[in-house]
């Protein structure tokens, strides 16, 4: 349904900026066929695959599905009723849609026809009036109206009315009713396949208006100014009505001149109605029809294959369906348009339109276009647009480049070839004489200094010098003026500081001083190697403070800092800083002190500061492909800084830019479009009420949609929300409106979302959403009581625990620290049985080692009942085969054993008693099994998991200790090995040798003291070296080993020295910890002290005792000799290694002597 249309004023010929949207922005499909705009402010856009809503940002799709849907995919229409239903129009039926509940209800004729259904399952068109009745147009059916409240049809007898008197000749049988508008409250106007029809729905009469076509319709309005009415029907016709004269008459339509022939405002009445070829705009006062120029081909144009459609929204935004999407122009927020001027395909990869300015005094646009050869000079005024294209005298004119302006208020044109002045009155250009006399100078720039002379720049000429007294081109006064007879760019009269800036496409850039007649080169050095850019200048201007501005070809913008040195006259930005290219044509400062950049790729802005200015983006213009060309040929960007207007020529016509317009307050709402709570999507009816959103507990996931309904630009508008109780500020959106929160603790919260405008202004608000998160059955009072009951049932449990744990650490650690004292692989055992007694208070514990050669474990260490004396005797030793019992079975599996009740168990073997549970535990190095600790006792389950996970881990040290030893061992075992091979027997060799040499009768006496001597020092090396390899040799790890060691030493010297001596022995010795320095260290002190005794003392009796008490190891050396000044004697080399000895080891050492009565050395040390 279209409603009556008057149209606003446009501007002819002109194309607006709009924005396209297709199936690559979410649209269900390219082919568009209607619109309808909510009270809720949803767009709704029917295509022929799928009904689509529209919230400014994103599309959600119906389409029919098995679950409550839409019947049809192909949609003819859309109305909506007071009740904020959609009511949709489709080729399968007529759908109603309630939004609130997302719920679908469809109007389907039945199998036999009744009294009160809707006529047929295609329905064209649909319009509600304003009593709440819907009108529907049934395809070649009744026409009806629907009173939705009482679901009552009333129907009109098309149908015989056209069997009656639509029976015309050359047209077929198909009356069908597409298009109709109202016309008053009881008239309606209907497109039909065969004609015009009015219907008075009071009486019921059709009347026939006008034929002439045999067709689909594609639009129809009514102008109730003029009172006609224009129809729009398939392959392009168009026909009017005019109720006064009742004159029915196709009206041939004008093509829109493109390029455009004129700028001028058209008629206010004019509208715009859909066609097959595309838009039509209609004159209804002038009873014309025109249709709009080629489609541009730039983004944002409308788009081709003709328009279907056509929307006004209460916006002022226009809604143009095509068969390849949607085209909508937003007239309350123009901010550019395009005129075109010449043939273009918008895709040339060369700009030849090139210079644009704007003269105020005759309120005009000149544009100058390279090829063709032309001036266009455009009247805001009248609209005309003149093509100049010879000069006063009638010359051709040359490829023309840009208009300039000087100081003087000439307007001057600069052409490949030649300059002109334009006359303002005369509206024509007269040549101005220059030296190139008409040869290829490329013309690009022209400025009058402040002492009133005239500056030209020439890319092949240079630069021109033009004194105005002399009338005539003269040198500059510079000796660097002689490097300026090529490549000139740009200039820039600075009249206040009476300089000439002059820029070059590869000469440098230079500052002319017009007062000292001295010019300054800026060029690159070793200070200044961002100058090379400078090397290369597009354009100078200055802004709104008088700052220069130079844009380069490669090296982005430079900025002068008057009053710096050479090497800091210049900050340069570019891409590096920002910018969005390096190579900029042209600059120009606006009133806001704004730098406006043309690029290659386009438009940019940025301030004084050097900022890139996020504000403007390319979605507000058209953009082209091609902005500039060679470097050759100038292409400028102009700002008309009264107007607040950006201009630049390309694509072959004229881009107009404004980019501060009007700040119109923005007002749209913000609508909850969804909500989900833990996947379920909810009822939005009761919130859009204001009811609460209750929240059950315990609920993880809540996620929230909204819609700014915002059509405009994008760069607009900015949304935040919050979830006031819980977010603690409002937080940006960046367009995601889809919000989630996780396990919200219990509590009221209130949801809100605003729109902000790019000026701070609020722009809408959703309306407050309030939440209500229930509290879990935990946070209840109750609940609270005996959670608090728990907590201290569970904190004395922790206690238990820690306290177990700790016990547990405390166990270990005194394992592992007893582990660590002991030094042989009996050692280990031994401690590990006693220690599970006196530390778990075990009964027994018996350590069985593996026998890898018979296959056999045998019993190492025991504590308690096998071993019931002092010592390391164990009663009864038992050897128990792989295999065999518990422990035979751990041996060979590596498997742990827990055996609750012996006597269940088969595969136990009685040791010196019976026992009822029994727990074995393998000790593990490299993977296979080493040992077993096995523990019995005489109750039944007394063996907890706590037992096997301690002895475990006690099974874990003993086995890396043990490993350690093993691997020590080894290497000891070597080198007692190495060195009793090689050093001994070549010390016995040399011993012998000198012996047989002494005695060989043969040799002086010297020699022979020489060799008395070798064989006394390689004897006493030979008995070092036995000392050191027996102190290596793991055989001899144990005490007792150094004790039989001790007893042979003293009895080789003392029984040949006639000296009787006691060795004795007292306490635990077996149990002494002593590690391989230390049992050398003590054995190399009592050896000293013998052979001391031996030496010196004179004595005939030795008493020596070595004894453990109180883990304390003595040992004594009495001898009852002549004794000796210990003052003097502790000078001596053996005394001094018995103390370095005793320190080393840990022990203390005391020695008395008493002349004439003996000497005692007491050797005593802490052991564990």
């Amino acid at each position: 349904m279209l409603l009556c249309f008057a149209g606003t004023a446009v501007l002819a010929q002109l194309h607006y900026k709009g924005r396209n949207l297709t199936i690559t922005d979410g649209l269900s499909d390219n082919r568009v066929t209607c619109f309808y705009k909510d009270r809720s402010g949803f767009l709704w856009v029917g295509t022929k695959n799928g009904l689509n809503r529209y919230d400014g940002h994103s599309f959600k799709i119906f389409r029919p599905a098995k679950e409550n849907s839409i019947s049809n995919e192909v949609i003819n229409d859309i109305a909506g009723d007071s009740e904020g239903r959609i009511w949709v129009a489709t080729m399968g039926g007529l759908n109603c849609y309630d939004p609130a509940d997302n719920s679908w209800n469809v109007l389907l004729p039945g199998a036999r026809k009744t009294k009160n259904e809707i006529p047929n399952l295609l329905i064209w068109d649909i319009w509600f009036d304003n009593k709440g009745l819907l009108w529907i147009a049934s395809d070649v059916f009744e026409f009806t109206s629907y009173d939705t409240k009482n679901k009552k049809f009333t129907y009109y007898d098309w149908p015989g009315f056209a069997r009656e008197k639509l029976q015309f000749a050359n047209a077929g049988n198909y009356n069908s009713i597409q298009k109709f508008v109202a016309k008053g409250e009881q008239e309606f106007l209907l497109g039909t396949s065969k004609g015009l029809v009015s219907l008075q729905t009071e009486t019921g009469e059709f009347t026939f208006l006008g034929g002439k076509y045999y067709a689909d319709v594609y639009d129809i309005k009514y102008d109730p100014g003029s009172r006609r009415v224009f129809l729009s029907v398939q392959n392009g016709q168009v026909f009017s009505y005019d109720e006064q004269t009742k004159d029915y008459v196709e009206l041939k339509q004008e093509v829109e001149a493109y390029p455009s022939i004129e700028f001028k405002s058209l008629s206010q009445t004019e509208s715009w109605m859909a066609s097959e070829k595309g838009l039509l705009k209609i004159d209804p006062v002038k009873n014309k029809a025109i249709l709009s120029s080629p489609t541009l081909p730039f983004p944002g144009a409308l788009l081709p294959g003709g328009v279907t459609s056509i929307m006004t929204d209460e916006t002022g935004i226009r809604w143009i369906a095509t068969p390849n999407g949607i085209t909508s122009i937003d007239y309350s927020h123009l901010y550019s348009y395009f005129l075109p001027l010449v043939l273009s395909s918008g895709k040339e990869g060369i700009n030849y339109l090139t210079g644009v300015y704007f003269d105020a005094e005759v309120d005009k646009y000149f544009v100058c276009s390279a090829n063709p050869a032309s001036v266009f000079i455009i009247s805001r005024k009248t609209g005309q647009i003149e093509r100049i294209t010879k000069d006063q005298s009638g010359a051709a004119l040359p490829a023309c480049f840009t208009v300039k302006k000087d100081a003087g208020n000439r307007l001057w044109l600069l052409t490949e070839r030649n300059v002109y002045l334009y006359d303002r009155k005369g509206r024509s250009f007269s040549l101005f004489p220059l030296p190139n006399k008409g040869e290829v100078a490329g013309f690009r720039d022209v400025i009058q200094d402040a002492e009133g002379n005239l500056w030209f720049a020439g890319f092949q000429a240079g630069i021109y010098y033009y004194n105005t007294a002399a009338k005539k081109c003269i040198d500059i006064p510079d000796s660097l003026g002689k490097y300026l007879n090529r490549l000139g760019t740009c200039l820039y009269s600075d009249s206040i500081n009476k300089e000439v800036w002059i820029g070059t496409m590869g000469a440098n850039l230079y500052k002319y001083d017009l007062v000292a007649k001295k010019m300054v080169s800026y060029y690159e050095t070793e200070q200044t190697r961002d100058y090379a850019s400078l090397n290369l200048i597009n354009d100078i201007t200055a802004d709104q403070n008088g700052t220069i501005w130079l844009a380069t070809h490669t090296g982005g913008v430079f900025r002068y800092n008057r009053g710096q040195s050479y090497t800091k006259a210049f900050t340069k930005f570019d891409m590096r800083t920002g910018l969005e290219s390096n190579n900029f044509i042209s600059l120009a400062a606006d009133q806001k002190n704004n730098l406006w950049l043309l690029s290659g790729n386009g438009i940019s802005v940025m301030d004084t500061a050097g900022r890139p200015l996020s504000s403007f983006t390319n979605e507000r213009t058209f953009t082209f492909s091609s902005y500039g060309s060679d470097v050759n040929i100038p292409h400028d960007i102009f700002y008309d800084k009264a107007r607040k207007e950006l201009v630049l020529a390309a694509a072959g016509g004229v881009l107009f830019y404004y980019p501060y317009p009007e700040q119109n307050t923005i007002t749209f709402p913000l609508i909850l479009t969804e909500v989900v709570v833990e996947g379920a999507q909810q009822n939005l009816k009761p919130l859009h009420t204001g009811s609460a959103l209750r929240i059950p507990s315990g609920t993880r996931s809540l996620q929230l949609q909204f819609a700014g309904l915002y059509f405009g630009g994008s760069d607009e508008i900015l949304y935040e929300y919050r979830l006031k109780g819980h977010d603690t500020g409002w937080i940006r959106t960046d367009n995601n409106f889809r919000i989630s929160y996780q396990n919200l603790p219990a509590g009221t919260y209130t949801f809100q979302a605003r729109a902000v405008d790019r000026f701070g202004r609020i722009a809408g608000e959703l309306k407050e959403i309030p939440v209500s998160v229930s509290p879990a059955f935990w946070q209840t009072g109750w609940f609270l009581v005996l959670c608090i009951l728990a907590v201290l049932a569970a904190v004395v449990g922790i206690i238990h625990s820690l306290q177990q744990k700790l016990k547990e650490e405390e166990q270990l650690n005194s394992f592992a620290t007893s582990l660590y004292g002991q030094s042989t692989v009996d050692d280990i055992f031994w401690d590990i049985a006693n220690n599970c007694i006196r530390i778990f208070g075990f009964e027994d514990c018996v350590i069985y080692q593996r026998d890898e050669y018979r296959e056999v474990m045998i019993q190492r260490a025991a504590a308690g009942p096998k071993n019931p004396y002092q010592g390391r005797d164990i009663v009864n030793l038992l050897e128990i085969p792989i295999g065999d019992g518990i422990v035979g079975t751990v041996a060979k599996t590596s498997i742990p054993e827990l055996i609750r009740n012996t006597k269940r168990d088969t595969r136990y073997i009685v040791d010196d008693e019976r026992r009822l549970s029994e727990i074995t535990v393998p000790v593990m190095i490299d993977g296979k099994v080493y040992a077993i600790i096995d523990s019995e006792h005489h109750r039944k389950n007394y063996f907890k998991k706590y037992h096997l996970r301690m002895l475990l881990k006690i099974a874990a040290i003993s086995a890396e200790r043990i490993s350690k030893y093993l691997t020590e061992e080894r290497l000891r075992t070597k080198i007692a090995r190495d060195l009793h091979d090689e050093m001994g027997s070549t010390l016995t060799s040399i011993n012998i040798l000198s012996k047989v040499g002494m005695e060989s009768g043969q040799v002086s006496e010297e020699l022979r003291s020489y060799l008395q001597k070798i064989k006394d020092n390689s004897g006493k090396m030979m008995e070092s070296m036995s000392d050191i390899v027996w102190a290596i040799n793991p055989a001899n790890d144990s005490l007792e080993k150094v004790l039989i060691r001790m007893k042979e030493f003293a009895a080789e010297m003392l029984e040949p020295a006639r000296i009787n001596y006691y060795f004795d022995t007292e306490g635990s010795l077996d149990q002494s910890l002593l590690n391989l320095e230390q049992r050398k260290d003590l054995y190399m002190i009592f050896k000293e002290a013998i052979n001391n005794a031996v030496k010196y003392s004179a004595a005939t009796e030795i008493n020596i005792t070595l004894q453990q008490h109180d883990q304390r190891l003595r040992l004594t050396v009495t001898d009852n000799g002549k004794g000796f000044d210990t003052a003097s004697a502790y000078a001596g080399n053996g005394l001094k290694n018995m103390q370095s000895r005793a320190a080393a080891m840990q022990a203390e050492l005391r020695i008395t002597s008493i002349l004439g009565a003996g000497t005692t050395v007491l050797l005593e040390k802490q052991v564990t």
